[in-house]
C-alpha cells in the first residue's frame, strides 16, 4: 500500500517545471512589429499546449496516487465498519437504497483497501452509469476466502462494455483483485442490473458476526 509520505517527487516536478514555463512566458517581451507578433502569439500557443500536456501529465499521476493510497476510515474504523461507512455515504450522496450483509474479519492492509476501493468503483458506477434505484452489498469470508458481491438494480452493463473492460473501471477493479492474489468477475442479469463479484485468498478464522442495513 502507498503511504502519503512515499508518495514520488514526480508530482513536484511536473509542477515546478509548469511554473518555469509560466513565468518564462510572462517575461517575454512585447514584439514591436506584426511580423513579430506572429512569432510570439506562435512561441505562446505552442508553451500553452506543452503546459496543458503537462497538467495532464500532472493530473493523472495525481489520481493514480490518490488510487493507491489507503483510506484513512479503514485505520479508524477497521474494513468491515469501513464498507459499511462507505454504503451509508452513497446513500447519503445519491438517494439511492444500499442493503448491506457484511461479516466482520480479520485482513491484512492489503485485502481491507482492495475491498474499500473496488466497492467505492462498483457503488460510484451503480449510481452514475447504471441508473440503478437500489443496490446491495455483500461481503463474507468462506473457506479461506473474502467475497465481496455487489449487484444493483440498473439499466445492466453492456456486452462490448464486459469485453473491452476499459469503462466502469472494470480493467482497474480486475487488477486489483489479481494483485491482491484474487479475480473479479462482472456480468449482466438476466432481467437487468450488474452483478459485480470479487473472491480474495486470507487467512484467518472466519467470523460468524455480521453487520447489516436494510434500507
Amino acid at each position: 500500500t502507498v503511504r502519503p509520505r512515499f508518495i514520488p517527487h514526480g508530482v513536484s516536478l511536473v509542477f515546478r517545471l509548469l511554473v518555469f514555463q509560466i513565468a518564462a512566458t510572462q517575461k517575454r517581451p512585447q514584439p514591436p512589429t506584426l511580423q513579430l507578433v506572429a512569432v510570439g502569439v506562435s512561441r505562446v500557443s505552442r508553451t500553452l499546449l506543452s503546459l496543458h500536456n503537462e497538467l495532464e501529465t500532472a493530473i493523472r499521476t495525481v489520481r493514480n496516487i490518490a488510487a493507491e493510497l489507503r483510506p484513512g476510515v479503514l485505520d479508524s474504523l477497521g474494513p468491515s465498519a469501513a464498507l459499511e461507512w462507505l454504503a451509508r455515504d452513497f446513500e447519503d450522496k445519491f438517494g439511492i437504497p444500499c442493503e448491506t450483509s457484511i461479516q466482520t474479519f480479520p485482513s491484512d492492509d492489503n485485502i481491507a483497501t482492495t475491498l474499500f476501493r473496488v466497492a467505492q468503483e462498483a457503488l460510484t458506477n451503480a449510481a452514475k452509469h447504471a441508473s440503478a434505484s437500489r443496490v446491495w452489498l455483500r461481503c463474507y469470508q468462506h473457506s479461506g476466502s473474502i467475497y465481496l458481491e455487489i449487484e444493483d438494480t440498473g439499466v445492466g452493463i453492456a456486452e462490448t462494455d464486459l469485453r473491452k473492460g476499459g469503462r466502469f473501471g472494470l480493467i482497474g477493479m480486475r487488477e486489483r483483485a489479481a494483485l491482491a492474489g484474487g479475480s473479479l468477475t462482472m456480468t449482466r442479469g438476466e432481467t437487468g442490473g450488474t452483478q459485480l463479484r470479487m473472491q480474495l485468498p486470507v487467512a484467518g478464522k472466519e467470523s460468524t458476526h455480521a453487520i447489516s442495513h436494510r434500507g
